[in-house]
């Protein structure tokens, strides 16, 4: 999935490798399963990922202007279940959110 300008909104399982990308513009991604890695990078806009407890889910966190916000996810420790698959969120100018619901 990929936009230039606008936002990305998915409710996704994982089964394969998946790139979510945009240049301008927030996204918005609920993981209900995952069976692969994930990337999800934007420039400029904020990243908001919610993941389930099926998800075993290693994250993954880089930004240059923004703060990180991880809810029921120890930030010392990011993984969820095994943490046998890599979610990589990156952003240039914006927020990462991630939480575990």
């Amino acid at each position: 999935m990929k936009t230039v300008d606008g936002e990305a909104n998915a409710t996704l399982k994982i089964m394969e490798p998946v790139t979510i990308s945009t240049v301008n513009g927030e996204i918005e991604l609920t993981i209900e399963e995952l069976k692969d890695n994930l990337a999800m990078k934007t420039v400029n806009g904020d990243i908001s990922l919610k993941l389930t407890d099926f998800c075993d889910a290693r994250i993954v966190t880089k930004k240059v202007n923004g703060d990180i916000e991880l809810i029921g996810i120890n930030p010392e420790n990011p993984v969820i279940g095994t943490g046998e698959f890599e979610v990589k969120v990156t952003t240039v100018n914006g927020d990462i959110k991630a939480v575990l619901v």
